[in-house]
């Protein structure tokens, strides 16, 4: 296993056996609150009491839940967001630390990052896009990660995609179909995003963008953005399947 990650850390130019050494010991870390300000978009109205106040950003939502985290270790200065996996250090252990979900901790202070020995694989959903042929094309843009959304009986595909100079990321939809029409836009983010993973509501129909990337400044974001019943059911009747 060792002898493993000594060779990715060859292939990222780190020193993957004094990594090991220090696998223990937890990456002191600070936080801060990503304002709606720094994602942009317009408040919606509170349509719920005691609901927290929403910003519209394209055809998703934030509703305050994301986290910047900084840190003095080096090794923080080692992680890489990887598309499909998340984030992990650059020798391949796992990194778990808050997200999104944590914004509103009333105790930021008891929160570090740890590793976990093993390595984490590409998620099943990641390739599912490339196995069934589809993928998103929007001129003047790379695809970047991609998580399916289910619903209403369809599927279609959420995907970061970037342009070629500028840290923008773009969140677009596309359909489950060899044919790749352009991808839809839902939001646009001034900044770099590359990952994408989506969960459902437990008590509530939406689902739920984790989204993660890092700053030019190798700050670390994670945040989370909402997508209503609503438009992924309008999305998923617009994206028709390849027919069989």
């Amino acid at each position: 296993m060792i002898a493993v990650l000594m060779f990715a850390g060859v292939l990222a130019g780190e020193d993957c056996a004094a990594f090991v050494a220090r696998l223990n010991e937890p990456i002191a870390i600070s936080l801060s609150s990503i304002p709606s300000e720094a994602l942009g978009g317009r408040p919606l109205p509170i349509l719920v009491s005691g609901e927290r106040p929403a910003v519209a950003i394209g055809d998703l939502a934030y509703r305050g839940y994301g986290l910047t985290i900084r840190s003095s270790d080096p090794r923080f200065r080692e992680l890489v967001v990887q598309p499909g996996v998340g984030t992990r250090h650059a020798c391949g252990f796992v990194v778990d630390g808050p997200s999104g979900w944590n914004a509103f901790d009333a105790n930021r202070s008891r929160w570090n990052m740890v590793f976990k020995p093993q390595a984490r694989d590409l998620a099943p959903a990641a390739t599912l896009a490339a196995e069934h042929g589809a993928r998103p094309v929007l001129a003047g843009f790379q695809a970047g990660a991609i998580a399916p959304v289910y619903t209403g009986g369809t599927l279609f595909f959420v995907g970061l995609m970037h342009p070629a100079k500028t840290s923008e990321t773009v969140i677009v939809a596309f359909a489950d179909s060899k044919i790749q029409p352009p991808a839809r836009i839902l939001a646009r983010l001034p900044l770099r995003i590359d990952e994408v993973s989506i969960t459902p509501g437990l008590h509530t129909p939406q689902l739920f963008l984790n989204l993660e990337g890092r700053d030019e400044d190798g700050a670390l974001n994670r945040f989370v953005l909402e997508m209503s019943d609503e438009t992924a059911r309008r999305y998923g009747a617009e994206l028709p399947a390849s027919p069989p």
